[in-house]
């Protein structure tokens, strides 16, 4: 029986060592010369992240997204007028509106930041190397605090009628808070120079929340006796040469035109205008256009903040807060 087994064995197809140790002998062949040959210079390395990184913390400061904050109790007398058209809120039964708003301010929590570092060197000019980065700022609650001190109730028959109408005060201030977030999202262009990266073109942001729904603006008209520039949506992110930015003088007044697309229902929906600086507020008023002005007295980078708020927002404070922010950079000069 052993014998039958073993004559099979005989008989299978023999596998010959030479080719094994053909391919050895290639793979070696191959593999030897890769290991010994001399690594090229990998053009980007640790020290460029490193400079690009520190340069950004130069200008963290000047792009902090939340900086047109106000972070205590900031005065804003609002009077929420009753009109015909607060009845596009019946079917809820019973509405409240804000009679009198007292002040309107905001803090913030879980903010935090990311950064997206791409290297490229120029094709036409290899000596020249960039860094573009994606600049992210976020705050994932930006709490916004009302304080009022009486309310409209308003009370529905039915789908159709008022019922009833009381206001009501209290003897000390309330307070109503809405919970959103805030997002400031940048293009940065940094260029190798004299061995350090520097920052040569910026962008600002817009941000909506919530993207479908919030207040579209379609264009900033910005002047100074002199000099006039009209910034289209388009070009609101967009990076620009640092000297080729919306340039003013300081200690002058820079005149603001705000214009913002109308909902379709414009009876019904209005906005509320807001313009900032750090450290300043100027409320524009109701509508769709809105005029200002701001005065900067820092020379050098600064920025220009527009917020449009439906008025909805503010004075109903069962209503989720919505909102576009529009930030600007300005070079100011002498």
């Amino acid at each position: 029986m052993g014998l039958v087994q073993g004559s099979e064995f005989l008989d299978q197809p023999r596998f010959s060592f030479m080719p094994k140790i053909l391919l050895t002998f290639i793979l070696l062949s191959l593999i030897i010369p890769l290991a010994c040959r001399k690594k090229e210079k990998v053009p980007f390395g640790q020290e460029d992240s490193l400079s690009v990184s520190n340069q950004i913390k130069v200008w963290r400061d000047t792009l902090k997204h939340y900086q047109f904050l106000e972070f205590s109790e900031t005065p804003l007398i609002l009077t929420g007028r009753l009109f015909p058209n607060d009845t596009i809120y019946q079917g809820k039964g019973e509405i409240r509106k804000i009679a009198h708003l007292l002040s309107f301010w905001r803090m913030t929590q879980d903010t935090f930041h990311l950064d997206s570092l791409l290297f490229f060197v120029d094709s036409l000019n290899p000596k020249d190397t960039f860094c573009s980065v994606i600049y992210n700022d976020f705050t994932r609650h930006t709490i916004a605090i009302f304080q009022y001190d009486s309310l409209w109730l308003i009370r529905f028959r039915d789908s159709v009628s008022l019922e009833t109408v009381i206001r009501i005060g209290y003897s000390l201030p309330q307070e109503r808070e809405k919970v959103y977030p805030l997002t400031g999202r940048r293009c940065l262009l940094f260029k190798k120079e004299n061995g350090d990266y520097k920052l040569q073109r910026l962008s600002g942001f817009t941000f909506s929340y919530p993207k479908d729904s919030a207040p579209g603006i379609k264009s900033v008209s910005l002047s100074q006796e002199g000099r006039s520039v009209t910034i289209s949506r388009d070009e609101f992110g967009k990076p620009i040469i640092l000297d080729s930015l919306p340039s003013f003088r300081s200690e002058e007044p820079i005149v603001v035109n705000v214009i913002c697309e109308e909902p379709s229902d414009t009876l019904n929906i209005k906005y509320f205008g807001f313009l900032y600086k750090k450290g300043e507020r100027q409320f524009l008023g109701e509508g769709y256009n809105f005029n200002g002005s701001l005065t900067f007295s820092r020379v050098g980078i600064s920025h220009l903040f527009i917020e449009i708020i439906p008025a909805k927002n503010i004075l109903y404070p069962d209503f989720t807060y919505y909102y576009t922010i529009l930030a600007l950079p300005l070079r100011i000069t002498h």
